[in-house]
């Protein structure tokens, strides 16, 4: 039973880290292609000032005055992607 829930445990959370690079990383190469370049993806390790909780949290204004979507945003631009990709999939075969 402890093995079971450690297993369990172990799989969430792997799956859960590579889903969430994924979509991360797919959200960082769409941002400057849905924006055509006006827009930048903020890295991971840089700190971005969020003015206050919310999702308007994931784009913000760097000091060059370029929006600068957030690695959060990213995530969410990557889930997205990936959803809108499976609907394209299923949808025609129903």
């Amino acid at each position: 039973m402890a093995l079971s829930a450690l297993g369990e445990f172990i799989g969430t959370v792997v799956l859960d880290a590579l889903s969430q690079t994924l979509f991360y990383f797919t959200g960082k190469m769409l941002v400057p292609v849905v924006s055509l370049g006006h827009w930048q993806a903020g890295d991971l390790a840089e700190e971005v000032e969020k003015p206050r909780p919310s999702w308007r949290s994931a784009i913000v204004r760097n000091d060059e005055g370029k929006r600068l979507i957030s690695p959060d945003g990213q995530v969410l631009l990557g889930l997205v992607f990936w959803i809108v990709v499976a609907l394209a999939i299923v949808l025609p075969h129903i």
